[in-house]
């Protein structure tokens, strides 16, 4: 079992993120997106911030992008469906208030992206990653530069069908 990615466009459409062999790419997107989003807000000198600062340092691009980027399923809900979201999620994330919930639903939607700041940032990880040394819990160097690439691959399509504004869902 892993999971799923998929790029939301703002033109409507859901494209999947894949591999031209057919693994899905959700688990090493993640897998690389959630520690670098803690590690920049909660992991003072820790050896993952270490890892990401040593990233960021070999770029001229904002990779901090890709920190901003994403939401998991637990997020697809309107406003009004929270006692749906506690029936199904509430043993899984615990009790959150009515007014967390709607918080997290206004954040969902800041995740929207320009395509034009998310490729050079996706360029730059396809590019650095082989240069980052061992494989770590968050890098894997067979799965996590090849899911960036179907990543980047994805973008320029949505680009290609007058998508503006991305955003990475993972199921």
């Amino acid at each position: 079992m892993g999971f799923f990615a998929f790029l939301e466009v703002d033109n409507g459409e859901s494209l999947s993120i894949d591999r031209e062999n057919g693994i899905n790419v959700g688990k090493p997107l993640i897998s690389f997106l959630e520690p670098y989003s803690s590690a920049i807000t909660h992991s003072e000198g820790s050896p993952k911030l270490r890892w990401f600062s040593r990233l960021e340092e070999q770029s001229s691009v904002n990779l901090r992008v890709l920190t901003e980027i994403y939401y998991g399923e637990d997020m697809l809900y309107s406003p009004d469906e929270y006692d749906r979201f506690i029936a199904e999620w509430g043993r899984i994330i615990g009790r959150l208030s009515e007014a967390e919930f709607k918080k997290r639903l206004e954040d969902r939607e800041k995740t929207w992206t320009p395509i034009v700041e998310m490729l050079p940032a996706v360029e730059e990880v396809v590019r650095l990653l082989p240069q980052m040394g061992e494989d770590t819990h968050w890098y894997v160097a067979e799965n996590t530069r090849p899911a960036f690439q179907a990543l980047l691959n994805t973008l320029k399509q949505a680009q290609n069908r007058g998508g503006k504004k991305v955003r990475i869902l993972i199921r």
